[in-house]
């Protein structure tokens, strides 16, 4: 019995391999899986540089004192929302135990200061203890890595989500930026807003080619 349903099953196995349909899909697989296989592979190195590209920059709002610790007042975050140390560009929170990342439009903080400073955002990465990929201490170094601690400062309380994505709208004369999205109250006009706020804060603060690359062992 079961040697007859063997050979019934081998039968058909044969039949179906030699069927104008199996040819034809097994001819269609051949013709298109290259292809096919290029555009997955396009799309995954484009997530991954999109994703590498999209990680944010420092940040602030207006002035404020600096404290003791890096935390933001407890008015400007959920009552069970707490700061967590994380990279630099990246504010992280956490709620409930979890841990939440802020990213930011690094491109669009670029371009405000430049429009600013005249100078490369790239000028600011790992500038003193909070400017870049870097959040180390409480005390900022100078004014310009004052200026990166209340850029942070302002993200964080903004309490929006994928910021990284967020675009907003400005107009720039000469050395001089305005928000011009209409809602004031979005994610967009205040985010643009905090990008603003810390490119005046970097303006009228003393760059010092010392705090490049800064040694965060020495930040307190």
């Amino acid at each position: 019995m079961y040697s007859c349903l063997e050979t019934s099953l081998t039968i058909v196995v044969l039949v179906l391999s030699y069927s104008p349909f199996v040819y034809s899909l097994e001819l269609i697989l051949k013709r298109y899986y290259s292809p096919i296989m290029d555009i997955v592979r396009v799309l995954v190195l484009g997530t991954i540089l999109i994703s590498a590209l999209a990680e944010p920059y420092p940040t602030s709002l207006q002035r404020q004192p600096i404290e003791t610790n890096t935390s933001v007042r407890q008015s400007e975050m959920d009552a069970n929302s707490t700061p967590v140390p994380g990279r630099r560009g990246v504010v992280e929170t956490s709620v409930g135990g979890r841990s939440r990342r802020q990213r930011r439009n690094v491109f669009q903080l670029c371009r405000v200061i430049r429009k600013y400073t005249s100078n490369s955002c790239f000028d600011y990465n790992n500038y003193g203890c909070f400017c870049g990929l870097r959040s180390r201490g409480s005390h900022p170094v100078d004014d310009v890595d004052r200026c990166c601690l209340e850029h942070d400062h302002c993200f964080t309380s903004l309490r929006c989500t994928l910021l990284s994505f967020t675009t907003y709208s400005m107009k720039c004369s000469g050395s001089k930026c305005t928000c011009t999205n209409s809602k004031t109250t979005s994610c967009r006009y205040r985010s643009c807003q905090c990008d603003i706020k810390f490119g005046e804060c970097l303006q009228a603060a003393r760059y010092n080619k010392r705090h490049k690359n800064f040694n965060t062992l020495r930040c307190h």
